[in-house]
């Protein structure tokens, strides 16, 4: 079976900085460990598209493409992150040629916007551990605790929206031009926050309520 990952072109693969001192066999092959793979592999539809949201650099991707899932994966603000370190690694400014990473403004910016993104990607993945052990045990999980997960799906966007729009800001006036990447994955990501799913004035409030002692209904629970 063959398939093709897309990354963004800049002459170096986001992928590509992360794999070059690691095998990509043998980092696909950590799924294998995964003490709750049994339990997701029974509840991914075979004959859907799947959409791995966050998927950093895509070894699930891999892994259950290779396995005749039907996978899509995407992580804006990970790549982002990753084209901006590349990218001032080597870039002076302008007006002093003082190297960009020797700017403590820069260095916190870089250093908030990959904080974020971890934070958000831990969230997400508590979430899908605590719901793969309620269907492991034949449960259904509470109008609260579905409502959590939406809730968190949701802080888990703004704060890489949040972190998008940090590293954005880094790129300048380059940030505008078609032929820098940034442009693209700020686009990308702002579009994607806006679905409703995402919506933080949306998917905040009902969990507050419930967890307040109020009631919600809604048919989509």
């Amino acid at each position: 079976m063959s398939f093709t990952y897309y990354t963004v072109d800049v002459g170096i693969e986001a992928s590509q900085i992360f794999w070059s001192h690691d095998s990509v066999d043998d980092h696909i092959g950590l799924c294998e460990y995964e003490t709750t793979l049994p339990v997701f592999l029974a509840q991914l539809p075979t004959d859907e598209v799947i959409l791995d949201a966050g998927c950093g650099l895509a070894r699930w991707v891999f892994y259950l493409r290779q396995r005749g899932y039907r996978v899509v994966g995407t992580d804006y603000a990970q790549a982002a992150l990753e084209l901006t370190i590349e990218a001032i690694r080597e870039r002076s400014t302008s007006y002093t040629a003082m190297r960009m990473r020797d700017f403590q403004a820069v260095q916190l910016r870089v250093a908030d916007a990959g904080a974020k993104i971890d934070a958000a990607r831990l969230v997400i993945r508590t979430d899908c551990l605590d719901a793969a052990r309620v269907a492991a045990e034949g449960r259904v999980p509470s109008v609260e605790g579905k409502l959590r997960f939406k809730r968190n799906v949701a802080h888990a966007m703004a704060m890489c929206t949040s972190a998008v729009d940090e590293l954005h800001a880094l790129a300048g006036a380059n940030g505008i031009y078609d032929r820098y990447p940034i442009q693209r994955l700020f686009r990308d990501q702002h579009a994607l926050s806006a679905h409703f799913g995402f919506s933080w004035d949306a998917q905040g409030p009902p969990w507050a309520l419930v967890a307040m002692g109020g009631a919600f209904a809604s048919p989509t629970l």
